[in-house]
């Protein structure tokens, strides 16, 4: 690297550790399995791309449910290279893809750096390491990887062309190219016009105002008229003027939010969660922009480029999470020209006490960020060849089992599936079966948010089901849910139980045996097997319950935090279990109540609790059926209304019978939870629930309502 000069060669290690920490903890952040979900329905397009020999698809073909046909999305070159690096050379090739982005994106600012003379000052390496930060939430291999790649592209060509001067007149050629590219990879193309804005009025303002920090003449009408031919590539794809207009009419129509409940699409003021921190982040860099750039101010040498696309980037930083990453560039390229300006900075100081103080600052910031990426990989650390094996296996959230039993027993037939499975079901089952769903969300809109809000208390599940008649439904496990609605029903089998999901069979095709998947016996995960266990406990499966209980003691590191608690756990569930097949419901509820780590055993526990309580009160023992109605409400992790609905009701009648002046005075009272029930009345479909309410404040309730059994299904009990 730069040579510090032998007084200071203690320096220059420090700069060399910094550096190697820096591509330390970005290596192993980058060392994880293939995750995303909308990998595989970029690939599935990709493989039908070159089948058909088109590049315009037909997004309904891959499903059976009622999916719009036409869009607008072009996404060719990403879809058809992936899918022809993983045929070729499967997991592995995306892993190197991944590395070979995120080794640019490293390469690019530090060669800048050297350019730019400020390579051996440590504060350029904060800039790195920041900028690397932002780029950790787009780790996934999908085509958003590509736009990170060229967003870097476009921004170090731009900057460094203006450090060459007019001799970099033709590199700003290859912007315009880099876009023909981009416009058919990925949408997020249209985020680079904010950096292309920023440029032209930066640099009109630089001419005017601050012509020290202008191009020369002679470079800024080459770039001009690479930003025309910018404008003139995003024509230049399969769906010619379309293309532009459709993403133009997204951003500024009321369609954007339909995306608003997927987390991708959140503000990014709203999170701050680790591993990525990024909000935390954010303030650290306005704070290290602000001094560099104050540096330039305090001379009177203002550059409008990097404030207005500084400012720009921000913005867009916090508009949602799927964004952030292109302020990495912008930043990390601007900041490094900033550091440039030595002229009476106080960040190139002339005493070697304050050089090593701006070293130890450096260092201190560095070790910060990368003590916070390295702390949630240390078992990347501790165990690198686990890592690389797990790494190189398809990662364990997509349903491979589940789809080789779907395949080998259920030829042609239309399969039902939860949202985030059918990427992966697309690109191993199609074209011999289709889908209901896959995570491109665009060809379900119409109908896909009433599928992904499908709970027991709405009581919607029922209709939505029978409307979308399939041969058979994979429901994921999270969808726990659904999965206790198909268990409970009279129509439907569980066939499969596999890691990531049960296969349900219409009740009249089922042969009377489960299977079970041999991956389960491998399930060395705690947070997959209580998924599974959670299945076991809607049937009541004590057998599957024990096996699991065994898989965990065999199969999960002794060293893990949580493994003697969550066995523990799943010992108190298969009592609680057994206690059920005995008709020991007090006692099952007891031990449910007291999970940990199963949330579906709590649910369980109130629902078993209100049985208690529509006993009690079957014999008008109010205050009884007060204290279940209390304990189900206590003991459920999600509060919900037909829950307070009884708290209500139960408090109600005690407080007006001869049972009020034995009531504890426990601080229940059915007042504020009525008006709970009247504020909270849009969020279910039973009006019975707010009016009985409403009736009891108005004092004209005739005491003749229902209690509620469990959530959804009204108990035939009346008084």
């Amino acid at each position: 690297m730069i040579n510090l000069g032998q007084k200071r060669h203690w320096a220059l290690i420090i700069n060399y550790f910094i550096g190697a920490s820096i591509v330390f903890a970005t290596s192993i952040k980058l060392a994880k399995p293939i995750a995303s979900p909308d990998l595989w329905w970029h690939m599935a397009l990709g493989r039908y791309f070159i089948d058909t020999g088109t590049l315009i698809a037909d997004h309904s073909i891959f499903t059976w449910s009622n999916a719009t046909s036409h869009h607008t999305y072009n996404s060719w070159v990403s879809d058809i290279s992936l899918y022809l690096l993983y045929e070729s050379s499967g997991v592995g090739g995306l892993l190197f893809l991944r590395y070979a982005i995120f080794l640019a994106i490293l390469v690019m600012p530090l060669r800048f750096s050297v350019t730019k003379n400020v390579a051996d000052n440590a504060l350029a390496w904060v800039v790195i390491a920041l900028g690397i930060s932002l780029c950790w939430p787009s780790l996934l291999v999908k085509p958003e990887l590509f736009s990170m790649g060229m967003m870097f592209l476009i921004v170090w060509l731009y900057y460094r062309a203006r450090a060459i001067g007019d001799d970099a007149w033709k590199s700003v050629y290859l912007i315009p190219l880099i876009m023909v590219v981009w416009v058919n990879t990925h949408g997020a193309f249209f985020l680079s016009s904010l950096f292309f804005a920023s440029t032209f009025v930066g640099e009109l303002f630089n001419m005017m105002f601050s012509s020290s920090q202008a191009m020369s003449a002679k470079l800024r009408k080459h770039y001009f008229i690479a930003l025309l031919l910018c404008a003139l590539a995003t024509l230049i794809n399969p769906y010619g003027m379309d293309l532009p207009l459709s993403i133009i009419n997204l951003v500024t129509s009321e369609g954007a939010q339909d995306y608003r409940g997927i987390k991708a699409y959140l503000p990014t003021y709203m999170f701050n969660e680790p591993p990525f921190f990024l909000l935390d982040y954010l303030i650290l860099l306005m704070i290290v922009f602000v001094v560099l750039i104050w540096q330039k101010l305090k001379i009177r040498m203002t550059d409008w480029v990097v404030i207005i696309s500084f400012i720009a980037y921000c913005v867009l930083f916090t508009q949602m999470i799927r964004t952030t990453y292109f302020l990495a560039p912008v930043f990390m390229f601007a900041s490094l020209d900033l550091l440039s300006s030595k002229k009476n900075s106080i960040l190139w100081p002339e005493k070697y006490i304050y050089k090593y103080t701006i070293i130890v600052i450096a260092l201190l910031l560095v070790c910060l960020i990368v003590w916070r990426a390295l702390i949630y990989e240390f078992s990347a650390i501790t165990d690198p060849v686990g890592r690389v094996e797990a790494m190189l296996k398809i990662e364990h959230e997509f349903p491979q089992a589940e789809s080789e039993f779907i395949r080998d027993n259920m030829p042609g037939k239309n399969i039902g599936n939860s949202y985030h499975d059918g990427g992966y079901l697309i690109y191993q089952l199609w074209p011999d079966k289709k889908l209901f769903v896959d995570p491109r969300y665009f060809p379900f809109k119409s109908w896909i948010k009433s599928f992904l809000g499908l709970s027991l208390e709405g009581g919607k599940i029922d209709s939505f089901i029978k409307n979308n008649d399939a041969d058979a439904w994979l429901i994921n496990h999270k969808r726990a849910v659904l999965i206790e609605w198909f268990i409970q029903s009279n129509q439907w089998s569980l066939a499969f139980i596999g890691p990531v999901g049960c296969v349900f069979v219409p009740s009249k095709e089922f042969s009377g045996m489960i299977e079970y998947s041999i991956e389960l016996s491998k399930l060395n995960n705690i947070f997959i097997l209580s998924e599974v266990f959670t299945a076991a406990l809607m049937q009541n499966n004590i057998d599957l319950a024990k096996n699991l209980r065994t898989y965990t003691q065999d199969n999960v590191h002794d060293g893990h935090v949580y493994k003697d608690l969550f066995i523990s756990d799943l010992d108190a569930q298969i009592l609680g279990m057994e206690a059920l097949t005995k008709g020991e419901y007090r006692q099952a509820a007891e031990l449910f109540s007291n999970s940990n780590f199963i949330k579906y055993a709590k649910v369980l526990s109130a629902k078993l609790y209100r049985t208690f309580a529509i006993d009690a009160w079957n014999t008008k023992n109010y205050s009884i059926a007060r204290e279940w109605s209390i304990a189900a409400y206590v003991v459920m992790p999600e509060k919900i209304l037909p829950d307070i609905y009884n708290l209500v009701l139960t408090d109600w009648h005690s407080r007006n019978s001869s049972e009020n002046a034995l009531l504890p005075d426990d601080g229940i009272e059915w007042k504020g939870f009525a008006e709970l029930l009247i504020k909270n009345k849009k969020k279910t479909d039973d009006e019975n629930l707010s009016s009985v309410a409403e009736s009891m404040l108005r004092g004209n309730y005739n005491g003749d309502a229902y209690l509620y059994q469990h959530s959804g299904y009204k108990s035939k009990s009346k008084e």
